[in-house]
């Protein structure tokens, strides 16, 4: 099938590849593929193992891995942030592959997790701004009270 929608979520769009399985007919009807439940066990085996892949790619030690997984980002990340709202039952799995900028961190993303591993003791809130771009972003007249906010004690919060 050209068009898999049935075989993978749309926020995985970007896979390609051949999908063989021994529950299907040979010749089967796009709506017997819509209601079927063997489909449905194969979409989400699909999308979990390429989750899964993608998770072990991000959060691996080598820094190859972790330079692929940045151009693959670079690449596909407003896809992969499609998922949240596609897919509930994979919510956590993809909230753990999303990379946001920083203030901090010129030019480079980073997880949620690493950011939370960089907090200060004491800190109470996340400051965030959303935007267009980083650029909209980082010219943004309210990015100056978040860096206000960064130097003074997080314990007057």
């Amino acid at each position: 099938m050209d068009e898999a929608e049935q075989l993978l979520p749309m926020y995985l769009r970007f896979v390609k590849g051949v999908i063989d399985s021994a529950d299907l007919p040979l010749n089967v009807s796009r709506e017997l593929l819509q209601e079927s439940r063997d489909v449905k066990s194969i979409r989400d085996g699909n999308a979990r193992r390429i989750l899964t892949l993608l998770a072990n790619l991000a959060n691996s030690e080598d820094s190859d891995k972790q330079e692929k997984f940045a151009q693959f980002y670079a690449e596909f990340g407003d896809v992969i942030k499609e998922g949240l709202g596609e897919d509930a039952g994979n919510q956590e799995r993809i909230a753990k592959l999303l990379r946001y900028a920083t203030s901090t961190q010129d030019g480079l993303v980073t997880s949620f997790e690493d950011y939370k591993g960089r907090m200060k003791d004491g800190q109470k809130a996340i400051y965030y701004l959303t935007a267009d771009n980083l650029a909209a972003a980082k010219n943004s007249p309210q990015l100056e009270l978040f860096k206000k906010k960064r130097h003074r004690s997080y314990l007057d919060d």
